[in-house]
Order: structure tokens, then C-alpha cells, then sequence
């Protein structure tokens, strides 16, 4: 189990498909649920993964 605390400490390397292009920004959480709240960010499987972190407790948010 972890816990993000602000910033995400591991990463990997991608394994994309053929036809998949993904650019990877870094920003803290605080950022994030920023620019999700204000609409900024609209994918819908990064405000999953962050809401579903924030309310399995694995992303401490202040």
C-alpha cells in the first residue's frame, strides 16, 4: 500500500500501444484536484484515479 502525499515519488516506463501517445506533466495533487475542480482537466480516468485515491485514502489531500 502507499500513500501520495503531493507528489507522486515512482514512475515507470510506459507500454504503450501502437496507435497510444500520452505526455506526462508533472504537478503536485494539490494542482491537480485544482484544475479538476476548475474544469481545466477533464479526462475522465485521471479524476477517477484521483477521486477514487482520495476517498480509499491512499492520497492525502489538506
Amino acid at each position: 500500500m502507499f500513500i501520495i502525499r503531493d507528489e507522486v515519488i515512482s514512475q515507470a516506463d510506459q507500454q504503450l500501444e501502437g496507435y497510444e501517445h500520452i505526455d506526462v506533466v508533472r504537478m503536485s495533487v494539490t494542482e491537480c484536484l485544482h484544475r479538476i475542480k476548475e474544469n481545466e482537466l477533464q479526462d475522465s480516468e485521471l479524476v477517477f484515479a484521483m477521486m477514487q485515491g482520495l476517498l480509499k485514502g491512499f492520497i492525502q489531500y489538506k
